[in-house]
């Protein structure tokens, strides 16, 4: 994505110091971008084929595993598994004679927790394709831990992603009839299971939802017919999502850039220089997080129906891990974690006029992991 000059991010991110990269899709599958001709079965379908410029800067980012240094686990695990594929594991002894697990996904070996249930869970590469069923609930791995997911990516409970490739499945649902210029989202989804907190001038933080999904792909209408993955320079080029220089002339004016983040021109908040214990700060125009938009999202709710029966009752909902948003890449697909679990205290409030009932909450508690 295009540099995005956010002054109110810097300051605060001193204060954390761990940053989590996460990204759903199919837990055994490796989403990569539409390949060259590529075609769908359906004559009816739209038609759609790779934008090289894309390819190019998605693959700009990553590491080329040729130019990295081989790791441990990669001399060892290929010993056992030479081609690995997502979803591999493997397990040996280190010098020190202590047994170390590690999962393949993401095009590397991760080290790993081991658990009865669900399998490994990576401790410190953070990827939303590793969701488990169990009954009629997913669980996510984060942290070397699996916990309940209040959302799960759709491609791992839509019927229609039986014998489909990522790529296939990805362009199901974009338009038949469109525009050149006219923006869809792909089919895979992109989900973070926790909170969700909106920046605000005061640097105080809004809470805004427990768990959402993004698409995992957004396509471009070209001029000659086709949809393509959406590059940089679709979003640099739209009006719709160009980012805006704050100045005391536009303060108060709302943009967004096409992240799912909506941002507004405020005086911020900014550190000049420290000098041992003393910080000098100063006010200037910057651009803040007051709102944003999701493909899917919801807060943790109580399942039990609020009626006449359970008038003032109190339960406890998991809310999931809590998230934040802070640094130099702002958007849906980066969370912060904050290190704690987020916990809702809800209470069934009747309303025997009206004979309806609702939950409230009436405590937000955080608990550390």
């Amino acid at each position: 994505m295009f540099k995005r000059n956010h002054v109110f991010a810097i300051a605060a991110m001193a204060a954390i110091s761990m940053v989590v990269l996460t990204a759903c899709s199919d837990e055994n599958s490796d989403i990569t971008n539409v390949p060259e001709e590529f075609e769908l079965s359906s004559s009816s379908a739209p038609s759609i084929e790779s934008s090289s410029s894309s390819e190019e800067s998605s693959s700009s980012s990553e590491e080329d595993p040729s130019e990295s240094e081989l790791t441990e686990a990669d001399v060892k695990c290929s010993a056992t598994k030479p081609h690995p594929v997502d979803g591999d594991e493997c397990s040996y002894k280190n010098d020190d004679g202590y047994l170390k697990d590690y999962l393949y996904v993401d095009g590397g070996w991760r080290e790993s927790n081991a658990d009865s249930t669900f399998g490994l869970c990576p401790t410190e590469y953070h990827s939303s394709k590793l969701y488990k069923k169990s009954g009629a609930d997913y669980y996510y791995c984060v942290w070397g831990k699996w916990f309940l997911a209040v959302m799960v990516p759709q491609q791992f409970t839509d019927p229609r992603k039986e014998g489909l490739s990522d790529e296939e499945y990805d362009v199901l649902d974009l338009p038949k009839n469109a525009s050149v210029g006219d923006r869809a989202e792909g089919a895979l989804e992109r989900c973070v299971n926790g909170v969700t907190l909106v920046h605000d001038t005061l640097l105080n933080w809004v809470t805004k939802t427990s768990a959402y999904c993004v698409a995992e792909n957004h396509y471009r209408y070209r001029s000659n017919g086709t949809w393509t993955l959406e590059t940089d320079e679709d979003l640099q080029n739209d009006s719709r999502f160009q980012e805006i220089e704050c100045t005391e002339g536009n303060l108060g004016t709302v943009y967004e850039l096409g992240d799912g983040l909506i941002y507004r021109c405020e005086n911020v908040s900014v550190t000049d220089f420290c000098n041992k214990n003393t910080c000098k700060y100063s006010w200037k125009p910057g651009a803040v997080v007051i709102d944003a938009s999701f493909k899917r999202s919801t807060l943790a709710s109580p399942t039990e129906v609020c009626n006449e029966s359970n008038d003032g009752k109190k339960v406890v909902v998991d809310a999931g891990i809590e998230v934040s948003y802070l640094g130099e890449s702002v958007t849906p697909q980066w969370p912060v974690p904050l290190g704690s679990n987020r916990q809702l205290d809800y209470q069934c409030k009747y309303d025997s006029e009206n004979s309806s009932g609702k939950w409230e909450i009436v405590g937000d508690r955080r608990d550390n992991l």
